[in-house]
């Protein structure tokens, strides 16, 4: 049983059984759920309110079909490389401790991810504690921003490697492809994947068992901690994944070479070291010709 206590113009809050509240993401005016601003700010507006109404656990997910949260905007992208390297770190540094808020709560979080779920979109499903995808066709996820010059800002190269491995992540990331659903189960990137028509359904199963065990706690605590590599591993690294991104760019493309020193530098560093790495190496980035160019194709 649904019950809408809030509606903004890009989200909705509703109450279900049980006590769980959910999310619902519908941004109009464009074919996909984007992030643009309105959407960042009544995402603030949407943590204020739970605050001051906490539930026992939350669901978030998209009100449309086929699309989850497609990334930011690329309309609002497109001016990112006139800005100053300044302005770049903060608005990394805001939203990604924005999105970080999902994991600030005392209650569980469950992203449901049915259709697109792609950079930043990805990023915000990365920052809730559990994540379940649809088995459906449509259901894709991924972090394309290598393809624009960038690399990911809001905790992407922070967050994956302590979830799925420096390896995976480094794949992910620096070839900017998209995975499915029962891929994405496979690398441990979800918790679930499910048939579309039993994802909610799922999704409270899993926020039931959350708080039962008390297991999204410890796995938020072991998330923080640095994901240490040994030296064998990382020279395997070093000479295979960086030697392929090497023979991909022909050294025309600095993102996904970027992508890659960015996330084993920060893999074994503290999360707060790691994110001002990911700040500074996205504001350097959006300064280069290469992502001017490929934000404007």
């Amino acid at each position: 049983m649904r019950e809408p206590i809030v509606t903004l113009s890009t989200l909705v809050i509703e109450k279900l059984s049980g006590g769980i509240t959910a999310i619902g993401i519908n941004v109009p005016g464009h074919s996909q759920n984007v992030m643009n601003q309105v959407f960042m700010q009544e995402l603030e507006q949407v943590f204020a309110f739970l605050q001051q109404n906490p539930p026992r656990g939350l669901l978030v997910g998209s009100l449309r079909n086929d699309s989850f949260l497609a990334g930011a905007d690329i309309g609002q992208i497109d001016t990112v490389w006139s800005l100053p390297p300044a302005r770049l770190k903060e608005l990394c540094d805001n939203g990604r401790n924005l999105l970080g808020m999902f994991a600030s709560f005392s209650w569980p979080s469950v992203a449901v991810i049915d259709g697109v779920c792609l950079g930043g979109g990805l990023e915000l499903a990365l920052a809730c504690d559990l994540r379940i995808a649809t088995e459906k066709h449509k259901t894709i996820l991924g972090m394309p921003e290598v393809k624009l010059g960038l690399l990911p800002g809001w905790g992407g190269t922070v967050r994956l490697p302590r979830l799925i491995g420096t390896g995976p992540a480094i794949e992910l990331i620096a070839s900017g492809d998209a995975i499915t659903g029962s891929q994405a189960k496979t690398l441990g990137l979800v918790d679930a994947c499910v048939p579309v028509h039993s994802a909610r359904e799922s999704a409270c199963v899993l926020i039931e068992q959350a708080i039962a065990t008390g297991d999204y706690l410890k796995r938020r605590s072991e998330l923080q901690l640095p994901h240490v590599l040994d030296k064998p591993e990382s020279d395997f690294l070093l000479a295979t994944t960086g030697a392929v991104i090497v023979g991909r760019t022909k050294g025309n493309y600095p993102a996904p070479m970027v992508a890659f020193n960015t996330i084993m530098q920060g893999a074994t560093q503290s999360i707060g070291e790691a994110a001002a790495l990911e700040s500074k190496a996205f504001s350097e980035l959006a300064k280069t010709s290469v992502a001017k160019q490929l934000l404007r194709v």
